[in-house]
Order: structure tokens, then C-alpha cells, then sequence
């Protein structure tokens, strides 16, 4: 990837704040620039930057919110219950526009949650629940049920439901990844993926184009199919195209592509993981190291921008790191490691400021909830970067040969050897991490 030259420096500044009942558990955008914040009991909507009023309040009554999606056009939230019911609720009065039960149970299960809801740009709305998922189309209308059943032996359930486009979804059991083409009338089995080797898949990331899946794997390995190869091709394989495990540490707790499909990101463990999936040759694959995390924290979500160069990702700690995709081909990259832009913490005191929900608006507000039911707009500002004298950009006449992580040869300045290898050994070391440091805020006022 090519460097970019840029002449400012972003900062994260606090811009807005909202508190709920309980810990946020997901957030969501529609179409139309609103916001719903879900927890256990309740879905907030507000409306779009820069007011972000609160407009209505949806409670859930006796039984606890498990999933929330806004339909296409965004008029709509849909919600599942762990009573096993959909409702559809109007986004502008906060009414209930209809209510059906999930129509399949397994015969002596006691399970009834809908663990998930997705909606199509189509209008349908796919729902999981135990070994079954279901797709609905207007007012609720039940179009057709897709079964685990002859899946993978052992898997309980049906997972990671996934809309690819506006009529094809996908879904894992196990160690399968199953896609379906949905219509009014009728659906059809497109293709079947399989990790390698048989291990559960625990996340799902559809890139933006629609051409590539990405799967993280319980063993701690990220596997990527391509989705379009396959269909076209009269053989289709099961087999993913890219494996990835070096450098990973950690269970995956999320996967995020960039608006180009091309950069895959990771959260695992105390890193941000990044991949050039567009850049890969013989197997291997560009990676990067985004550092800047405290010692001992989990990082618990990330996302990039729709539409920009920005990474941002937070911790179980309050912690929110910010990256700039352009710093990954620049030559100040050192053994892949990168270094963040900006900063901030949601909070220096609360223990409950852990993150359990991040995303960008298309507005370009950076939204976090937390443990304590805290949401923070964080608005990322650009400020002049001091550009280096004419001196320091000359670079002396490099002469060190070192190997990268990613197995590519990587020159140094000779008076980097020591901090080189020190890298070579543990190149997520937590003295680098804490040098690295951008400018950060403390938004725990």
C-alpha cells in the first residue's frame, strides 16, 4: 500500500453523551442517519448528529431484548426477545407495528431466545434461534425456514446470520459456513465453506463488495473464502483461500473490513491485528501490529470507517485507540508495528467503562457504549502536524537487515538493531506501546 502524505493530525473531543438503565449491548444505524442503542431492557433511538435527541425509549417488558436491527429503510427497528418473539416497532412514535412468535422450536427445547436479527437492503429479515433461522418479509410475514439440520454433527446451532447483498445470506453451524439465495418465493443453497481444519466458527465479517467472507476460528485462526470465485465456478471448493494464525494471541473478539475490501482487522486479545488481504502472495499475507494498549487490557471492539482511513477500536479498560490506515505503507513502520493517531478514555474511574459497542456514524461521529451504560459521541478533529525540517527528513544510509513478522525483508538504521530485536522477540512489548502513545483525552468528566 502506498503512503499517503498528510498535514494534519486527527484528536478525538468529546462532542455528546446519553446515559442508559443498563450496559449497552449494541449500537446501531439506519439509512437515515438514526440511532438505536440497545440493552437488556430497553432500545433508545435518537436522532441523527449533531442533536442526537433522544426521541423515544422502547421497552422491552418482561422479556429481555437479545437482538435489534433497523430494517432497510430505515423506519423501522425490529427486536428479538428472549420469549421467542419479533416485534417491529416505529421508529418515529416508538409504537409496535407487529409481533410474531419465531415459528420453529425444536421438539423438547427449551430454548426460545432470538439470538439474532439481520435485515436485507431487500427488506427481508432473517432470525435465528436455536438450530433454525427464518426469513420474514413485510409486516412479519413468515417466507421460508432454513434448517441446521444434515449441517455439521455436533453443532447445536445455526449462527453469525450475515446478508452478503440484499437476497443472499449466509450463516455458520460449526465448522460451516452455509450461503443462501433468499426470494419472495423461494430459497436456494449457493455454496458450502468449511474451516480448516473442523474447528467452530466463532464470528462472521462479510467484506463490502460482497466477494470475500472472513471467519475467526475457536482455535484462533482467521480463515477467508471467496465468495464470487465460488459461485462462478462449476467446481466449487469448500476450502478457504487465506489462513491466518501468526501473531495471533488471544480469542478473536471481533473482525471489521474497510470500505475497499481490501484491509481485514482484528481485535484479539491486548492487539488490533491488520491484514492487506489484497496483497497476498504465496499464501502469506501483509500484517501490521496496531499498538498503543495498556498492559493487561482486552481489546473488545473495532470498525473502520465506511467511507475514510480511519481504525478505531477500545478495551474492556475505557481505553479508545484511533489508526490511520495511511501510516501502514509509510516508511516509519518499523517490523509492522503501528502507532496511533489519537487517543482517548471513556473513563479514568468507573469500573464499569469497559466498551461493549463501537461505531461510526456516516456523520463522522465515533460512538462507544459501555458496561455502565454510558454512550459518548467522540468527534475526531484535524489539527496542523508539524511537518520535520528539511534535515530530518533525509534518512541516513540504511544497512541493518532484519525479517519482518510477515516474513518480508525490512532494512533498519543501524543504531535501531538492539530495539529491533527486542521486537523480534515480543514485538507487542509494553514499553514500546506506552512510547507510542498519541495524544489522548480523558472524557470521564
Amino acid at each position: 500500500m502506498a503512503p499517503v502524505a498528510q498535514s494534519w493530525q486527527p484528536e478525538l473531543k468529546r462532542s455528546w453523551s446519553s446515559t442508559c438503565s443498563a450496559p449497552v449491548t449494541s449500537i446501531a444505524l439506519s439509512s437515515k442517519g438514526k440511532v438505536a442503542v440497545s440493552t437488556a431492557s430497553s432500545v433508545y433511538l435518537f436522532d441523527p448528529p449533531p442533536s442526537l435527541e433522544l426521541k423515544k425509549e422502547i421497552i422491552a417488558g418482561a422479556a429481555t431484548i437479545t437482538a435489534t436491527a433497523f430494517s432497510s429503510k430505515g423506519t423501522d427497528v425490529v427486536s428479538g426477545g428472549a420469549d421467542g418473539f419479533l416485534k417491529w416497532w416505529q421508529v418515529e412514535t416508538g409504537e409496535e407495528m407487529c409481533i410474531t412468535q419465531f415459528p420453529e422450536r425444536e421438539e423438547g427445547s427449551s430454548e426460545l431466545a432470538v439470538q439474532e436479527v439481520a435485515c436485507s437492503t431487500a427488506g427481508f429479515v432473517a432470525a435465528v434461534s436455536g438450530r433454525y433461522l427464518c426469513v420474514f418479509g413485510a409486516g412479519g410475514e413468515h417466507l421460508h425456514t432454513l434448517s441446521a439440520e444434515g449441517k455439521s454433527a455436533g453443532s447445536a446451532a445455526l449462527q453469525l446470520v450475515t446478508w452478503l447483498d440484499d437476497s443472499t445470506l449466509a450463516a455458520a453451524c460449526g465448522h460451516e459456513v452455509t450461503v443462501w439465495s433468499i426470494s419472495q418465493e423461494q430459497y436456494k443453497e449457493v455454496v458450502v465453506f468449511a474451516a480448516i481444519p473442523q474447528v467452530n466458527i466463532s464470528l462472521l465479517a462479510a467484506s463490502p463488495n460482497g466477494q470475500l467472507l472472513a471467519a475467526a476460528c475457536d482455535n484462533g485462526m482467521v480463515q477467508v473464502w471467496d465468495i464470487k470465485q465460488q459461485q462462478d465456478s462449476m467446481q466449487p471448493s469448500m476450502d478457504p483461500i487465506l489462513k491466518i494464525s501468526e501473531g495471533i494471541e488471544g480469542k478473536i473478539e471481533r473482525l471489521s473490513w474497510d470500505g475497499t475490501s481490501k484491509l481485514l482487522a482484528a481485535a484479539a486479545g491486548n492487539d488490533v491485528l491488520v491484514w492487506d488481504i489484497s496483497a497476498v502472495k504465496d499464501g502469506k499475507v501483509e500484517s501490521y501490529v496496531c499498538m498503543g494498549y495498556e498492559r493487561g487490557a482486552r481489546v473488545t471492539c473495532l470498525a473502520f470507517q465506511a467511507a475514510g482511513s480511519l481504525l478505531a477500536s477500545a478495551s474492556d479498560h475505557g481505553q479508545c485507540l484511533v489508526h490511520d490506515v495511511h501510516c501502514f505503507g509509510s516508511n516509519g513502520v518499523v517490523n509492522g508495528l503501528i502507532s496511533h493517531v489519537a487517543a482517548a478514555s471513556v473513563s479514568s474511574t468507573d469500573s464499569g467503562s469497559a466498551v461493549q459497542a463501537l461505531a461510526w456514524h456516516p456523520g463522522g461521529l465515533l460512538l462507544l457504549g459501555t458496561e455502565a451504560g454510558t454512550v459518548v459521541a467522540l468527534q475526531v478533529q484535524k489539527t496542523p502536524q508539524a511537518q520535520p525540517a528539511p534535515q530530518q527528513q533525509r534518512q541516513p544510509q540504511r544497512q541493518q537487515q532484519q525479517r519482518s513478522p510477515n516474513g518480508t525483508e525490512q532494512q533498519l538504521p543501524q543504531h535501531q538493531e538492539q530495539q529491533q530485536q527486542q521486537q523480534q522477540q515480543r514485538y507487542k512489548s509494553q514499553d514500546m506501546r506506552r512510547q507510542a502513545n498519541g495524544p489522548s483525552s480523558d472524557f470521564s468528566g
